[in-house]
């Protein structure tokens, strides 16, 4: 019992528990994720716990052109592709799997041991494309089976 009272103080006080992430409904029907409060007061959620993912096959030259491309009002995402934007340098990377993982519609599993924090901006890019960049620019090993997404540390 009190190894359970221990992981759950130290899973209440992880930095991501602390990370806001806005997850804002556009105009279109469309979500948007940032970390700034959403305009006209259409903030769906202000903090992101626990998010989901799937398998997706797109074009790889369409989100090569929108990885880490700033996030514009009139660019309209469909299907997959979402967007992200968080400049800052000081959002946990766990917390961008899980909100990758919630666009998606899966559950995450992550090692605890993955940490550090990065800047994320990308417009309309399949959320797939994003994981993978995630996976390589942060040296993770990521996979997306069985409405999940496992994620450790290589």
């Amino acid at each position: 019992m009190f190894r359970y009272a221990i992981l759950l103080l130290i899973l209440l006080f992880h930095q991501s528990a602390f990370a806001s992430i806005y997850k804002c409904e556009l105009g279109n029907g469309k979500v948007e994720y940032q970390s700034a409060p959403c305009k006209n007061g259409q903030n769906i959620s202000n903090k992101i716990k626990s998010l989901a993912v799937t398998n997706n096959s797109s074009s790889k030259d369409t989100a090569d052109k929108n990885i880490n491309s700033p996030v514009t009002a009139e660019k309209k995402c469909t299907g997959k592709e979402m967007s992200l934007y968080f400049p800052n340098p000081d959002t946990p990377i766990l917390t961008m799997l899980h909100v990758i993982a919630d666009f998606s519609g899966n559950k995450l599993v992550a090692d605890l041991s993955i940490n550090g924090i990065a800047t994320f901006t990308y417009t309309c890019v399949p959320w797939d494309n994003i994981l993978k960049d995630i996976a390589a620019k942060h040296n993770l090993l990521i996979k997306v089976e069985n409405k999940s997404i496992l994620a450790n540390k290589k």
